[in-house]
């Protein structure tokens, strides 16, 4: 198989498909066809997939009939209050230890709820009476699925291809056993038996039961025959359901720079909440070396889930320098993950040697289940499948969720989908028995921005751990602070630790046994502090009164393309974030009897490649009269430059950017864009830092709110405190708190009125905890 390796190299079959089409649906035969680079190649992919089926046809031991037999069942089995489903075993793999083994598996989904039927059959390949026996089963017994282990039957589909009329492509497809009510045709006649290449539904063409495989008997680099892969999977498959194989409850994703920028993989978050994403730029080059380290590295941290999108065939995988893994890389890199969603062409093509997903589900000691395509061209649509996972279903049924939506969509995108192993395994956090207490960042999590606040950190305790030790990185990686010895599972910066402010970081906490042996560890967590005058009121928490720019969306305190502020390599926390030509416009005639001043800084976004980017001018329109600029011309890389202008109690503020005669890449940033008082104190980190201390507002819950909204705040040092509540004209509207604290935790309810009892309208109101030395403000939102 390895001199498929030159053949594949210049098959990249997916780089200009839609992130609408990866998501969700339609891509034709032809679509997929054209982005190969020639017929000829094409015509030797064909040649070798071709060869994969004649090598299954020529190499598979089949039975003369098909012959099915009952082992054992469930009591209730059939009953519709359970969920039934079949296992069946090809009757020469079972045996007494394959048994056992079974009897095992079947003690424990009967305790999950299931009831099912163990079976044996011969490798017929009469597909269609397999078929048949399903469908019986689906009639009177109510199965939702079945799951088929070793050398079953196994239907093939074919399709034509743009390059005439003798050019098809061959694949396996378990749809032909999950729509029991579809008709399927043979219209090429060529006498081969189990080959499709047409559907009809009787209804629709959706499938009616989910299907899973293990198909070992094709795995040979490692020299472990089929029973032996057999029984170490059930024990890993029983391990898993007891508890005492499992990994993090969060997902990794490794994205090949062909799908770098569709983001697909945020779908995940659907079903994970904790995940970490590596994935090459568009213009970098993903090579073997550097998938074996990142997914080695990145997979340490024990990921229950994988998602990867990465060139593949059967056999492995491939990269833009043309290297493919061979057999012998699963034990390599010995990847910690359980569940696998493969965007990998052909990867699941499990009847071909040594087939990549199926090395997935089959490595030691992890590895449970791997959906992916036998064919090329072929994925499910993430968002409908991770839905289901996410709410607690089982891989068959959310699979089988995201079948009856989209199978129907595209034969040559969806027809190849298949699952390897057992489907009716769920994510941990839904399994009733609970598995080891892993180490978790809880807060501050990714992106955290704090305004004059320097977090908390917290984090999950873990199984074994004796103590923790909590660093906080710069963005080099170099540990900047490194606290002592922990016991407590959260840790707060003494005075001396504080990091300096407007400066991004990541923290880390690992834990050890009392050897100092690391045991376990968070994933880097990133937060960024800025500090602000709480007097000063910043654009980005207003709503502008319109706006219009030439390309994309106007962001608030982040880059036009959704990124951190950042001019010539600083960055920002607060501002707008947009594309030249602009005019974003504020209603300030409320509120320039209060601020006096506007004040930013400007400059041209660093996240622009400085391409075709002949540079961008600001400039400052009070109602209809400008009062700065246009300004010099900014390019990417140029320092940036501070404004300040008096508003002279204007109605308007009018924010322009204008672009040069090439409108590309002019990314334009107002940064710390806000008003202001001339009267507000200044204070250098020293004064905030000191002035922190007294007391700090923690947050509202709920935020929205309606009727009422509940204000949390800590007391740090004892003393006289008020609280206040503001309008968005800053005018106060009632006093919550107004007393004498002593050092502890507090709330206060605000109950949406006035001083006079009033109920307000809609609208964003100010929260305002100030002391003898401090004040502090928190934004709040009331909805009606």
């Amino acid at each position: 198989m390895k001199n498929i390796t030159a053949i594949l190299i210049t098959i990249f079959f997916l780089q200009i498909i839609s992130a609408e089409n990866i998501d969700n649906k339609n891509v034709e035969t032809e679509q997929f066809i054209r982005n190969f680079h020639t017929r000829e190649t094409y015509l030797e992919y064909l040649k070798n997939t071709e060869q994969v089926y004649k090598n299954y046809i020529n190499s598979t031991d089949f039975a003369d009939t098909l012959i099915i037999e009952t082992i054992t069942e469930t009591e209730a089995f059939g009953s519709e209050a359970k969920q039934n489903f079949l296992l069946f075993v090809n009757h020469e793999l079972f045996d007494s230890d394959i048994d056992s083994a079974l009897q095992i598996y079947k003690s424990d989904v009967e305790s999950e709820g299931y009831a099912i039927k163990i079976l044996t059959a011969t490798n017929s390949r009469k597909v269609t009476e397999f078929r048949d026996f399903l469908e019986k089963e689906w009639n009177t017994n109510n199965i939702s699925g079945a799951f088929l282990v070793g050398d079953l039957p196994v239907a093939y589909y074919e399709m034509a291809s743009d390059f005439g009329e003798d050019t098809y492509v061959k694949f396996p497809t378990d749809l032909y056993f999950m729509d029991l009510d579809g008709e399927w045709y043979d219209r090429l006649e060529n006498g081969e038996s189990g080959v499709f290449d047409d559907h009809q539904g009787f209804r629709t063409i959706k499938p009616d039961i989910w299907i899973g495989r293990l198909y070992p008997s094709v795995l040979k680099a490692h020299n472990d025959t089929e029973k032996e892969l057999v029984l170490r999977y059930f024990d890993k498959v029983h391990k898993y359901r007891i508890g005492d194989l499992r990994l993090k409850d969060q997902a990794l994703n490794y994205i090949d720079k062909d799908w770098a920028g569709y983001n697909v993989e945020d779908i995940q978050k659907l079903a994970y909440k904790r995940m970490t994403t590596f994935k090459h730029g568009i213009n970098t080059t993903c090579s073997r070396s550097d998938y074996r380290q990142k997914v080695q590295q990145l997979s340490d941290n024990k990921f229950e889930w994988m998602y990867h999108a990465v060139h593949s065939w059967h056999g492995g995988h491939m990269f833009t320098e043309g290297e493919t893994f061979t057999s012998d890389w699963v034990d390599m890199i010995n990847v910690q993950v359980l569940f696998y969603l493969n965007f990998n062409c052909s990867g699941a093509l499990f009847t071909g040697e040594d087939c990549v997903c199926s090395w997935y589900v089959m490595q030691k000691p992890y590895g449970l289940l791997s959906v992916g395509s036998t064919k090329t061209g072929s994925m499910l649509s993430q968002r409908d499948y991770y839905d289901y996972v996410g709410q607690g279903y089982n891989i068959g049924n959310s699979f089988l969720h995201w079948g009856k939506l989209h199978f129907e969509d595209s034969r040559s995108w969806h027809y190849g989908m298949v699952i390897l192993g057992d489907p009716t395994l769920r994510i941990s956090r839904f399994m009733d028995k609970q598995g080891p207490d892993f180490c978790y960042a809880e807060k501050p999590l990714n992106g955290k921005q704090f305004d004059n606040k320097v977090p908390v950190f917290k984090w999950t305790s873990t199984d074994s751990a004796e103590y923790y030790i909590l660093k906080i990185l710069n963005n080099n990686g170099n540990p900047i602070i490194t606290s002592p010895q922990l016991t407590d599972t959260t840790y707060s910066l003494t005075k001396s630790e504080y990091p300096s402010l407007s400066k991004s970081y990541r923290w880390q906490v690992k834990a050890y046994k009392s050897n100092d042996q690391l045991y376990d560890f968070t994933q880097k967590e990133s937060f960024s502090i800025y500090y602000s005058d709480p007097d000063d009121l910043y654009l980005s928490n207003l709503q502008p009164a319109e706006y219009s720019q030439d390309w994309g969306e106007l962001k608030f305190d982040k880059s036009t393309n959704g990124n951190t502020i950042q001019i010539n390599g600083k960055n920002y926390y607060k501002g707008l974030g947009t594309h030249a030509d602009s005019r974003i416009v504020y209603a300030i005639d409320s509120l320039s009897n209060i601020y006096d001043k506007f004040y930013s800084i400007i400059g041209h976004d660093d996240e622009s490649d400085g391409e075709n980017d002949d540079g961008v001018t600001f400039e400052i329109v009070l109602d209809s009269t400008s009062v700065f600029g246009p300004s010099r011309v900014f390019e990417k890389g140029a320092p940036a430059q501070e404004v300040e202008v008096d508003l002279n109690n204007a109605d308007s503020l009018i924010l322009l950017v204008h672009a040069g005669e090439n409108e590309y890449n002019d990314h334009a940033d107002w940064a710390n864009a806000k008003l202001i008082k001339s009267t507000s104190p200044v204070f250098d980190s020293e004064d905030w830092l000191a002035q922190r201390r007294g007391f700090e507002i923690m947050n509202n819950y709920p935020n929205p709110f309606n009727p009422k909204t509940k204000i949390n705040y800590k007391i740090f040092q004892e003393g006289y405190y008020r609280m206040d509540i503001y309008n968005l004209s800053g005018q106060k509207v009632t006093t919550l708190i107004d007393e004498y604290k002593t050092p502890g935790q507090y709330s206060a309810v605000w109950h949406t009125q006035n001083s006079g009892g009033l109920s307000l309208s809609s609208g964003i109101y100010f929260c305002k905890l100030q002391s003898k030395n401090k004040t502090d403000v928190l934004k709040m939102m009331l909805v009606r």
